[in-house]
């Protein structure tokens, strides 16, 4: 290879510096991990800012600002293009059906602020629905013919022509509608006289219905859908209904842009993709696909805010229904492809993305109807017991599966928050968990119709299936009358000095009653298929291993009623002396 020439490194350079332009290079996705000081410094210090934010998307230019923090709007708010503020104010002002009066004051103080002059000129033309609909709710305006009728007009009315006279119904806000109007006023006298004049005339109700209707029509370009249709990305899809590799390219929303600078780009960055749906989207070579996953992931986005009833989305949300979006694509690329990436980008070429998220969650439906199903009939809440019956590791699994939308709680880890969905493996041990969950409901309610419950059943939270299995086997184990009820601390030593007789020190292994504990169960359990006798058997054994883990460092000293996971240890005087 030959050196590089100087005529080279100032291709490189340009190659560079509208690949940041366009918002594909490293400097714009870099952005979605910094702070929002970082992300303003980083753009002040571009050698053309303004040119740099106008080539963003809209969708890009918006999420920046609410990272950034609306204090620091005005800010990007200077350099925005009119397309990227209209796309602010069509997510940021408007509550259901209406633009909602306070936001769209405090956002007219923000673009003053940023440009008063640009502000001016916009609400006398491209925005002047918006000046006619807001101005006739907060503005009184009223116009003298006589020179001696100044003297009769209500206090905090202004003038510019000394005609026509404006009050601010707020007087809390006199100043910042001064200032606008004022602009206005200096950009084209006639245009802001003849808006004065026109706003007795405003039919409120009419021209906010014509704004909806456009507004709807503008968003829907970038996937915000009206609520009920946006619903549609939560319709299940079975996986199996989804178009085979090879059919062609799917297209989807906005496949051929007006301007290949306007494809989103942040959305992916804020996916934390990882696994198969990463490698597609990393994938190199084809930049017109690269540029449909771009406009389809940023639409399907911005569908999941729609669905979740988002009109004005914070960041937080912004950057949980890319992590969404993300987490199911790849749980159905896993589940379709078998984890082979070319699979997997054959199917995201024949298909579009919001089929496959919606295939994708449907895999995590479909465990958590199985769930729902089997609670409708279970023995546990059929006694009043509740989900933390089953502990926080089991029990929070269950809990997370059971949410609106189901999510994955790891049992290892129960004090994290619930995640969506995002690989077959976690899928599979939410699956397994209920399995294990499901065939130890069977087993206690076979063993309570032979060995009553108390006459007082626990109320919720106060007794767990792990309590039910060792109270009931530590009294079969040391011969003792057989109940679900607690034992004496004595008889809590005696069991473990027996369980640890062949143990010298800790850690206290107590091999081989792992099998004990699993056959006495057996027992009762006969007549079951042999599948489900399979799980029952590694069910018990992991009850089993907790249990020894539990205990494998406390001495018999230390053994205390008060936390006691696994047998209940009594202080009554019943209990004493049923023993």
């Amino acid at each position: 290879m030959g050196m590089a020439t100087k005529e080279d490194h100032v291709k490189a350079g340009k190659k560079e510096t509208a690949l940041a332009l366009r918002g594909e290079g490293v400097p714009l996705r870099s952005l979605a991990v910094l702070s929002g000081r970082k992300i303003l410094d980083r753009i002040l210090e571009a050698g053309h800012p303004e040119t740099l934010v106008r080539q963003m998307a809209p969708g890009d230019f918006y999420w920046l600002v609410k990272k950034l923090g609306e204090a620091e709007a005005p800010v990007l708010l200077r350099f925005a293009s009119d397309e990227q503020r209209q796309y602010l104010l069509d997510l940021e002002i408007w509550e259901g059906s209406r633009p909602q009066e306070t936001a769209v004051s405090k956002w007219l103080e923000r673009l003053f602020a940023a440009d008063p002059k640009r502000l001016a000129r916009w609400l006398l033309e491209q925005g002047s629905a918006l000046a006619y609909q807001h101005f006739s709710r907060v503005l009184e305006v009223i116009v003298t013919e006589e020179e001696d009728d100044v003297y009769d007009l209500p206090p905090g009315c202004f003038s510019v022509d000394g005609v026509m006279h404006v009050r601010a119904r707020d007087a809390g806000k006199r100043e910042e509608v001064e200032n606008i109007l004022r602009a206005m006023a200096d950009e084209n006298l006639m245009a802001y006289e003849a808006m004065l004049l026109g706003l007795g005339a405003v039919l409120p109700a009419e021209l906010e219905e014509q704004m909806y209707r456009v507004r709807n029509v503008r968003l829907a370009e970038h996937g915000f859908l009206p609520f009920e249709e946006a619903q549609a990305v939560y319709a299940p899809l079975e996986p199996e209904r989804l178009a085979p590799p090879g059919r062609g390219s799917a297209g989807g929303p906005g496949v051929a842009p007006r301007h290949v600078d306007a494809v989103p780009v942040l959305p992916m960055a804020l996916s934390s993709g990882r696994g198969l749906v990463a490698r597609v989207f990393d994938s190199e070579g084809d930049p017109e696909f690269q540029d449909r996953l771009r406009l389809e992931f940023a639409g399907l986005c911005n569908q999941i805010l729609s669905a979740e009833g988002l009109t004005a989305p914070d960041w937080e949300s912004i950057a949980r229904a890319c992590t969404r979006a993300a987490a199911f694509l790849n749980l159905a690329l896993e589940r379709l492809s078998d984890q082979d990436p070319a699979v997997a980008e054959a199917y995201v070429r024949a298909n579009s993305l919001v089929d496959l998220f919606r295939a994708g969650q449907t895999l995590a439906l479909k465990v958590k109807w199985e769930a729902e199903r089997w609670l409708n009939g279970s023995w546990f809440r059929s006694v009043g017991f509740g989900v933390d019956f089953w502990g926080e590791g089991w029990g929070g699994t269950l809990q997370a599966l059971l949410s609106k939308r189901p999510l994955y709680r790891s049992p290892s880890t129960p004090a994290e928050k619930g995640k969506d969905f995002e690989r077959m493996t976690e899928l599979a041990s939410s699956v397994d968990v209920l399995r294990k969950v499901m065939v130890l409901d069977g087993l206690l309610e076979r063993l309570v119709g032979l060995y009553a419950l108390p006459h007082e059943v626990p109320g919720p939270g106060e007794v767990t299936y792990r309590q039910m299995l060792f109270n009931l086997w530590s009294r079969l184990f040391l011969g003792i009358p057989p109940s679900f009820e607690g034992i004496s601390l004595e008889r809590t030593r005696e069991l473990f000095r027996k369980l640890r007789a062949a143990d010298v020190k800790p850690p206290y292994r107590m091999e081989g009653f792992d099998r004990r504990f699993a056959e006495d169960f057996m027992r009762h359990a006969d007549g079951v298929d042999p599948g489900t006798g399979k799980v029952l058997r590694e069910s018990l054994g992991a009850v089993w291993e907790e249990f020894r883990e539990e205990y494998a460092w406390v001495s018999l000293e230390d053994l205390d009623g008060r936390y006691a996971a696994f047998v209940t240890i009594s202080t009554t005087e019943t209990a004493q002396s049923g023993q």
